[in-house]
């Protein structure tokens, strides 16, 4: 599921429901009382699905189980009475099947999806959705990425040794806008046209072609650097695989005005850094968590750093929309993910006999 879009997507019809309300400054109360009303009014659901394993033979059975819970509270929900299972051919871009199954008793929507012996090496998807998910678009869909091998096949797919004509890079300045004059964390991830991450160097140049900075990908294709962006310049990142594909993409224009934040966890503290250029007044904005059953509102003051307790959120990914009081706009935003503290130990041991 992709998280960043469906979280984006909640943060307009929230724009739109706050700038159709009376046009006067709003509070930490009313910001947070058009949240509960908008929840209310248009309650969206996130679906998510277990399957048995991520690696299948032809011929065999994906067993599974779905969900699909409130995407505000993070609870199970019985608002759709049925969930729809599509098995999708990555490769053919094609339908293979859809089935429609009713929830049991606990809320849960079990079943099987049987492959055929002739189905090819490659790689499929698995997307659920409910009847009302549908409004939303696409974009509101869960999907899983599964691969299936035929013995008959010359070639067996691997996600470890998979075969990419090229790679694209995606660029994400944290907080939304790249902002002149201030050192800021830039993510990226680097993506083979099979739609999976691809490990890469990477380096950031200017027009010129100077390297300024060159890094790596952490994980999956994901990584990220600091840039300090002048107003007019342009900068590109480009990207290198180990087996010489590379891509370039250029930065977005960095602001002379604007606003962004960042975020760091540390020792069960969520760290929030707003910041504004000169000219813009940070006493008329208010940070708004939300999402996992989380609702906060805080009024700025100035742009002292803010800390918030882990403790003091619900477990899950949590939205950080940096709004102007007066001009009812989100200006700057964020996804933080908050890690479950009550997961019980399990200790497996082996016993004699």
């Amino acid at each position: 599921m992709n998280v960043l879009r469906i979280y984006l997507s909640l943060t307009a019809w929230l724009l739109t429901a706050i700038c159709s309300s009376a046009q006067e400054p709003l509070n930490a109360d009313s910001i947070a009382s058009l949240f509960l009303e908008h929840y209310a009014k248009a309650p969206q659901e996130k679906a998510y699905v277990h399957t048995d394993r991520d690696y299948y033979a032809a011929g065999d059975t994906v067993w599974f189980r779905a969900y699909i819970v409130d995407a505000a509270s993070n609870q199970l929900t019985d608002r759709s009475k049925f969930v729809y299972i599509e098995l999708l051919d990555n490769a053919a871009d094609t339908l293979i099947r859809r089935i429609k199954i009713k929830a049991d008793t606990a809320g849960v929507f079990a079943n099987a999806l049987p492959l055929s012996s002739r189905m090819k090496s490659g790689t499929y998807t698995v997307a659920a959705y409910t009847q009302w998910m549908q409004n939303f678009g696409e974009e509101m869909f869960f999907k899983k990425r599964l691969t299936v091998v035929n013995p008959k096949d010359s070639i067996n797919p691997s996600t470890k040794s998979r075969t990419v004509s090229k790679i694209a890079l995606d660029i994400m300045p944290e907080g939304g806008n790249l902002i002149a004059g201030h050192t800021q964390r830039v993510a990226f991830k680097a993506m083979g046209d099979d739609g999976l991450g691809v490990d890469v160097q990477a380096r950031l140049v200017n027009a010129a072609g100077d390297v300024i900075k060159e890094t790596a990908s952490r994980h999956l294709g994901m990584g990220y650097l600091l840039v300090n962006a002048d107003a007019g310049e342009e900068l590109w990142l480009e990207a290198f695989t180990a087996n010489g594909l590379s891509c370039r993409t250029k930065l977005p224009e960095a602001l002379e005005q604007g606003v962004t934040m960042s975020v760091n966890q540390h020792k069960g503290v969520v760290l929030i850094q707003p910041f504004a250029t000169p000219g813009i007044n940070i006493e008329n904005m208010a940070l708004a968590l939300y999402g996992a059953g989380n609702l906060m509102v805080i009024e700025l003051a100035d742009a002292t750093p803010i800390r918030i307790s882990s403790q003091s959120l619900k477990p899950g990914v949590v939205n950080i929309a940096l709004i102007d009081r007066e001009s009812r706009r989100v200006l700057a935003e964020r996804l933080v993910f908050i890690r479950d503290r009550n997961i019980p130990d399990i200790d497996i041991s082996a016993t004699a006999e």
